[in-house]
C-alpha cells in the first residue's frame, strides 16, 4: 500500500486499512508460529526488518539475539462482549424453539 502517494482524501482510510490489516496478520502470526524470523515477519507485515524487534517486544513476543522471534498467541485474551451477548441470544433462540417443538401449536 506504500509504494504510491494516496490522495489526502483517501489516505486516512488507507491508513487504517493497513493498520487492521498489520494487526490481523500480527495476531495470525502469533497463531500460526512457534517460532519465526525477523526477516519473515518483516515480509508478512511488510515493513522494515530492523523494525521487527521493537515491534515483537510491544507484543510481548521473545526475541533472540540470532534474529528469531517467539509470538506468543493471544489465546489467554477474554472473549468479547458481543460473542457473550451472542451466546446468550443463541441460546435463549434455542430454548424458543425446543419448545414451540414440543408443543407443535395447531398440530395436536
Amino acid at each position: 500500500m506504500r509504494t504510491c502517494e494516496w490522495d489526502g482524501s483517501v489516505k486516512p482510510l488507507v491508513d487504517e486499512v493497513e493498520r487492521a490489516v498489520r494487526s490481523r496478520l500480527t495476531a495470525a502470526i502469533a497463531a500460526a508460529y512457534e517460532s519465526i524470523s525477523s526477516a519473515d515477519v518483516a515480509r508478512l507485515l511488510g515493513i522494515a526488518q530492523p523494525s521487527v524487534p521493537a515491534l515483537a517486544l510491544a507484543h510481548g513476543w521473545a526475541v533472540g539475539t540470532d534474529g528469531w522471534i517467539e509470538p506468543v498467541s493471544p489465546a489467554s485474551a477474554s472473549v468479547p462482549e458481543e460473542s457473550l451477548f451472542l451466546n446468550d441470544k443463541v441460546q435463549e433462540l434455542t430454548h424458543y424453539v425446543a419448545f414451540l417443538e414440543q408443543h407443535r401449536w395447531g398440530k395436536q
